[in-house]
């Protein structure tokens, strides 16, 4: 009924028809009909239909000429005037059967046809019966053809076989693996063999999608995924040097560069130096003193390597100052600003205004244009950054509240909350500020907080819309206001958070976070933008994972997200794996195995969706060794 709107299980068997036996049971029925339906080409059948054809045609001969029909050619008959020259014709001289097959009849040059019998003639059924057996205007000429001669292969036949080929091939095969993404049927089909793969791989029963077609084709489907996925490591290296965190820097145009192309490179924090390498020649191009930098972030509107300490300290460097002809030496890191905590993960806000720095207990953010800390705030187990999008907060002006005290309480009891926590939002705010209040709520309470605004009920106080950034935490994921380093709302998950990834492209925006305990791994798919979160972000479900997840990674190219975790079966101590995702599905349909000892310390995606046809669509792995692993 959902899938097929307005039509309902009237006869209530819709159930049994779904169910392994009635599947099973309406596919052997549909086998058994094209089995049925090949055996009447055997020749033996073929030679017996022949036979009642014309034993057929045979008592159809004998007997007298159906009113209007006329003297028969071969198989069909003669239309005439009328009965009367029917009679007059059939009478001078009445052919037996076998010497009307013998002697041909003239056919007269200009039929005459006498009027189709009408409703009142013969009745409804007696109608339609007369339209569908009546006999074609032309003659079967089947007979004649299946006597006839084969042609012959002469040059034109050639050039044209020729033309087709090369035509086919410039026009279908060229760039035929671009775009990377499902498109028309395939977000269907393929979509539902990604979904018969979660379950035949990995035992995890996953619904399945699309029920309008059999299922075969999309068996095919899945086959050529496991057969031609690639889902392996394709090259393995070592850089010969520690690694404890990488970046990669996407292609971008910059006039000044050779052929106007600039970026395509990896760096790479050693502990004691900054490392870059050209991602097309894998060649190293830059080595940049740098002793304790552990996690580095990419300035795309800035153009700009943002690099993290362990002792608080950001900085950063010009990435057009790292040359692509031999080794670049002697830059040195441009300090940005010192925070109060150790810098363990970095991220750059959309349109580089912002640099958001953690570490594993408390966030702090940083104005990256005038090098200035705005603010922090405490976190209990944060493990990982992403983008948020933007969305609705409560948010207030405090030289327009007039009773700090008196809103606080009303916003406690509109949105059930705590009005000491915005009491203590108001108070620390600067005069003349904006300040954050937090989430303004969902369903009655929405329209609540609204009336309240509209009536002037809540001075100062308006529901806008703000930037976020989402935060892994050990409780779930938090959002936060990157200008003011405020917590807006928290979404709890359970295990908490170990990873995520903001998720573009698709028909919203959505976080993949990983969560779950070792005993129950999964991943939650969080809406933060359309329709579906209109009112803030929405959590639309867990789904298991085969295996303990952490790192996220998005390709926005082929719109797959690939998870970075344990193998099945090797939650502890066991084969590090790369989970891919179908996010249409959510369907976990193959994994890429890491060598084995092989523990990652980094994960990168070197994608450039801009470029299709020179993207390397690879992920590569890093232990902290120095040895790497690439994924096509």
């Amino acid at each position: 009924f959902y899938k097929n709107p307005g039509i309902h299980d009237w006869l209530g068997m819709g159930p049994a028809l779904r169910s392994e036996a009635g599947v099973a049971l309406i596919a052997l029925l549909n086998g058994a009909v094209f089995v049925w339906a090949l055996a009447q080409f055997r020749t033996r059948a073929r030679a017996r239909l022949a036979d009642e054809l014309g034993a057929e045609a045979g008592r159809a001969l004998e007997g007298p000429p159906s009113e209007g029909l006329g003297l028969p050619v071969g198989r069909r008959w003669l239309p005439t005037r009328s009965p009367q020259t029917a009679a007059a014709t059939t009478t001078a001289a009445a052919p037996s059967a076998s010497a009307l097959a013998a002697v041909p009849v003239a056919v007269p040059s200009k039929s005459v046809w006498s009027p189709r019998p009408g409703l009142d003639d013969v009745g409804i059924l007696g109608w339609f019966k007369a339209r569908l057996n009546e006999a074609p205007l032309r003659p079967d000429r089947s007979a004649i053809l299946r006597s006839e001669g084969g042609g012959r292969l002469d040059r034109l036949d050639l050039y044209l076989i020729a033309l087709l080929v090369v035509a086919t091939l410039l026009l279908r095969t060229f760039r035929l693996a671009e775009p990377y993404q499902m498109h028309f049927d395939e977000v269907y089909h393929a979509r539902t063999a990604a979904e018969f793969l979660q379950d035949w791989r990995y035992g995890l029963s996953h619904d399945i999608y699309e029920w309008t077609h059999p299922h075969l084709a999309k068996y095919l489907m899945a086959g050529g995924m496991v057969l031609w996925g690639g889902d392996h490591v394709v090259a393995t290296s070592d850089l010969g040097v520690p690694v404890r965190a990488t970046a990669v820097e996407p292609r971008r145009i910059d006039a000044a560069a050779p052929g106007g192309r600039a970026g395509e490179r990896l760096h790479v924090a050693t502990g004691t130096e900054i490392r870059t390498y050209d991602l097309t020649t894998r060649a190293l191009i830059s080595v940049v003193a740098a002793p304790g930098a552990g996690t580095l972030a990419i300035d795309s509107t800035g153009s700009q390597l943002v690099i993290g300490y362990d002792d608080g300290q950001i900085a950063t460097i010009d990435l057009g100052l790292i040359g692509d002809g031999g080794v670049t030496t002697g830059l040195h890191p441009i300090d940005l600003v010192k925070v109060d905590h150790p810098v363990q993960h970095l991220l750059v806000t959309d349109g580089g205004a912002q640099v958001i720095a953690a570490s594993s207990a408390r966030l702090t953010a940083v104005d990256l244009g005038a090098a200035k800390v705005i603010g922090s705030l405490d976190l209990a187990g944060i493990s990982d950054l992403a983008g948020g999008g933007t969305g609705a907060a409560l948010v207030a002006t405090v030289d327009q509240v007039t009773d700090p005290a008196a809103l606080a309480s009303d916003l406690a009891r509109i949105l059930s909350t705590k009005a000491a926590d915005y009491t203590l939002r108001l108070s620390s705010a600067s005069p003349g500020a904006t300040v954050i209040l937090g989430d303004p709520g969902t369903g009655d309470a929405r329209t609540a907080l609204d009336k309240a605004i509209a009536d002037g009920t809540l001075p100062g106080v308006r529901v806008d819309t703000v930037p976020r950034v989402a935060v892994a935490t050990g409780s779930g994921v938090a959002f936060v206001d990157p200008q003011q380093a405020r917590s807006i709302s928290t979404i709890a998950l359970d295990g908490g958070a170990h990873g995520l990834a903001f998720v573009t492209g698709l028909d919203s925006p959505k976080l993949y976070v990983t969560s779950g305990t070792s005993a129950k791994p999964s991943y939650d798919v969080i809406a933060v933008g359309g329709d579906a979160a209109k009112n803030g972000p929405v959590d639309q479900g867990l789904h298991p994972l085969p295996g303990p997840g952490t790192s996220v990674v998005y390709d926005a190219a082929s719109q797959m997200v690939h998870i970075l975790g344990m193998a099945p079966g090797a939650a502890s101590g066991g084969t590090w794996t790369v989970y891919v995702i179908e996010p249409h599905g959510n369907a976990v349909f193959a994994d890429a195995r890491l060598p084995t000892g092989f523990t990652p310390a980094a994960l990168a995606g070197d994608f450039n969706p801009e470029y299709p046809s020179q993207d390397r669509q690879q992920l590569l792995a890093f232990d902290a060794g120095g040895a790497s692993a690439a994924i096509d």
